[in-house]
């Protein structure tokens, strides 16, 4: 027990987590011919897809209940950023300096739909989280917490978590 009381034990009445299909603010882009409702290609962008819930890792019968008679004594949590702003050396942010370079040159111009380049700098944060993924971040994390807190009741000094340097 912590000075602020015994930890929650959700895990124990609460109803098995959801599967994760919002994505808000981003939306789920429609085909453009509406020939396939069911692909879902933000689940398709790679190192770039936002946080899915997968159906149940090939294993038909699998669910998030822990079965009658069944306890549970540790859980692991491993969670990537998925959304974070470009590398300062990355491939955006070198076209851009390449771009704005390109427009400080002497008898550079441009014009109709291109005429922003002649004052337009990139503005682009580099290397950190989006607001976006840090508030998805944070809210599991507190959702993890509440759901799985029971489990410090038995650390008489809260455990020591290791993170990334950012």
């Amino acid at each position: 027990t912590t000075l602020a009381g015994a930890e929650p034990a959700a895990i124990v009445t609460a109803i098995p987590f959801s599967k994760v299909e919002n994505i808000f603010p981003l939306s789920r882009p429609n085909s453009a011919d509406g020939a396939d409702s069911t692909f879902n290609v933000t689940c398709h962008w790679g190192n770039l897809s936002p946080m899915y819930s997968v159906e149940s890792f090939g294993l038909p019968d699998a669910s998030p209940v822990i079965p009658e008679g069944c306890g549970l004594n540790a859980v692991h949590l491993l969670m990537r950023h998925s959304a974070r702003y470009p590398t300062s050396d990355s491939r955006p942010s070198q076209f851009a300096s390449d771009i704005h370079a390109a427009a400080l040159k002497e008898g550079f111009s441009a014009t109709d739909d291109l005429e922003f380049l002649t004052t337009w700098t990139y503005r682009l944060g580099a290397e950190i989280l989006t607001p976006f993924i840090r508030k998805s971040l944070f809210s599991n994390g507190v959702a993890f917490r509440y759901r799985y807190g029971k489990l410090f009741n038995a650390f008489m000094d809260l455990p020591v978590f290791r993170t990334t340097s950012e």
